[in-house]
């Protein structure tokens, strides 16, 4: 979870706050952050293996229900995954969280993030590629 922190940290998130970082039940929240001054939640779904779209929508739409509960209410859900998603299917898992935001993090986004730091010199020039270090998670 560290590094799906890490990960909305170079996006732009502030004031991450992990709720169990070992495990454990969170609510929903894997996290507490803010974005422009708004409350956040990060939902993390990193399972073994490539998920069905109908696996990953019932994650985030639960997690997006939970998210609702907390107070402050959060403007927006950070979806941290690494599962490969279409498109289209991104498309659709943005509306999951009806009057609240969805942004998605998938496996060619995070790759894209980590692989940006290694051209701006942040990783040593024989590191692995971002999706060879997202599969070591």
């Amino acid at each position: 979870m560290c590094q799906s922190a890490l990960i909305l940290d170079e996006e732009g998130f502030e004031s991450i706050d992990p709720a169990h970082p070992l495990g454990g039940r969170d609510g929903g929240a894997d996290a507490l952050v803010q974005k422009d001054g708004e409350p956040w939640v990060m939902a993390v779904y990193f399972p073994r293996g490539q998920q069905s779209i109908k696996e990953i929508t019932d994650k985030l739409t639960s997690d997006a229900e939970k998210a609702k509960s907390k107070k402050p209410k959060p403007v927006g859900v950070a979806f941290v995954t690494n599962q490969e998603l279409r498109l289209a299917e991104r498309e659709e898992l943005g509306k999951v969280g009806g009057d609240t935001k969805v942004e998605v993090y998938h496996l060619e986004r995070l790759t894209t993030i980590l692989d940006r730091r290694t051209w701006q010199g942040s990783a040593s020039s024989s590191s692995a590629s971002g999706r060879d270090r997202l599969r070591s998670w």
